[in-house]
């Protein structure tokens, strides 16, 4: 027995024993912890992105509930896809109009089972945590629309109403004409009083209609998002003229742009003087800014046009050597925006009449290059082009978005 107790030889087999127990527990709960680290890592990241999507909205149409059932939703597919836990996630959105800020907070819980900790008693492991953004509204808006009158957008705005345009304009002796020109050429009568007279719609009902679009939906998001919206209307032809001062009251423009039509503001030929036009138009521009009485309003310039810059019948060159007809000076849109407006084009495609002698001459050579150059106009991801009705209604609504939703400085 006292040889026995003198005998240590193996003593650290059982001392390794003794603490291979507890050793294995202590890693086995290591492994639950690392998984329980993952997995809310994991659940952070989908909420982060849930809070974030929860104040995203493009184009800033959403309501807060809206909002939130488009986090929510996002929330539950994307755990139940990408994890093998059920979550239970809580969402807030909240519009602060006093701020201009949207808000979202997101709230999440979950139990983790175990794999090794439930030899000790411990089968589930709790995780829970949070994320929270903000994302600005639009400030207050200045829209100002520059209107193409020039005779061009007289254009019949559909093949059929072009058909009943040229009929119309046979029977006038005015030969074979789809624009509605204001001036008379031939017979007793203007094409633009035909066209009237006949229900007609013309190209520039088309954009005028599109404006209205613009100021509905302007209007709607104000009463939203409780900014203030105005919106101001030049006409651009041979002459410029402001048809009305920026304005918050939607009604009293709509009245003024439904008296606007062809040639307005011009007695003879409606030309689109677009170089000499955008210096007086700087001026006024900065005159309605002024008056507005609100420096710290986004500042958007509208122009609808068919692109064209014309003068008289096109033949012949100006001082500095240019063909009177021709596509826009980029020039002059840099000017526009170098004095601290965004610039925003709405094109409504020039129409090709290959049987037309002028047309054949002086715009098909240039045609295809219009829309390129507009878009080089504008500010960039603001340009819209549209030919049919249709399309040009969906111009103006895709341009009102792009708006809505273009990067802006918070402070």
């Amino acid at each position: 027995m006292r040889s026995f107790r003198g005998d240590h030889r193996a003593s650290i087999s059982m001392i390794a024993a003794l603490c291979l127990l507890p050793l294995a527990l202590t890693v086995g709960m290591s492994i639950d912890y690392i998984r329980q680290a993952e997995t809310r890592d994991a659940i952070q990241e989908i909420a982060d992105k849930g809070a974030v999507l929860a104040v995203s909205d493009e184009h800033n149409t959403k309501t807060a509930a809206e909002l939130k059932a488009s986090a929510e939703s996002y929330l539950k597919s994307t755990a139940s896809t990408n994890l093998s836990i059920g979550v239970d996630f809580e969402v807030e959105v909240a519009i602060d109009l006093a701020t201009s800020q949207r808000r979202s907070s997101v709230s999440y819980k979950a139990e983790l089972s175990t794999t090794f900790m439930g030899v000790v008693g411990i089968s589930k492991l709790g995780i829970g945590g949070a994320a929270s953004a903000v994302s600005g509204l639009p400030p207050d808006t200045n829209f100002y629309f520059l209107l193409d009158t020039s005779d061009s957008m007289g254009l019949a705005a559909t093949d059929a109403a072009r058909g009943s345009l040229i009929a119309l304009s046979q029977a006038n002796g005015s030969g074979s004409c789809e624009f509605a020109c204001h001036v008379v050429r031939g017979g007793s009568k203007s094409l633009l009083a035909i066209a009237r007279a006949n229900n007609l719609k013309l190209r520039i009902d088309v954009a005028k209609e599109g404006i209205t679009k613009i100021v509905s939906l302007a209007q709607a998001a104000a009463a939203r998002d409780g900014v203030v919206n105005r919106f101001a209307l030049t006409s651009m032809a041979s002459q410029l003229k402001t048809v009305s001062d920026l304005t918050s009251d939607a009604s009293a423009f709509s009245s003024q742009l439904s008296g606007v039509d062809l040639g307005y503001g011009t007695s003879g030929l409606a030309n689109t003087l677009w170089e000499s036009s955008v210096p007086n138009y700087l001026t006024e521009l900065a005159r309605l800014t002024a008056a507005s009485n609100d420096p710290n309003a986004d500042r958007i310039v509208v122009l609808v046009t068919d692109g064209l810059r014309s003068q008289d019948g096109g033949s012949g060159k100006d001082s500095n050597g240019r063909p009177l007809i021709r596509a826009f000076d980029l020039d002059q849109c840099q000017a526009i925006k170098d004095a601290g407006y965004k610039l925003a084009v709405i094109y409504t495609m020039y129409y090709d009449i290959p049987y037309n002698g002028w047309y054949n001459t002086y715009v098909k050579p240039i045609r295809a290059n219009l829309g390129p150059n507009l878009a080089s106009c504008a500010t960039p991801g603001l340009y819209a082009v549209g030919d049919t009705p249709e399309q040009i209604d969906a111009a103006f609504e895709t341009i009102f978005k792009a708006m809505r939703s273009f990067p802006r400085v918070s402070s």
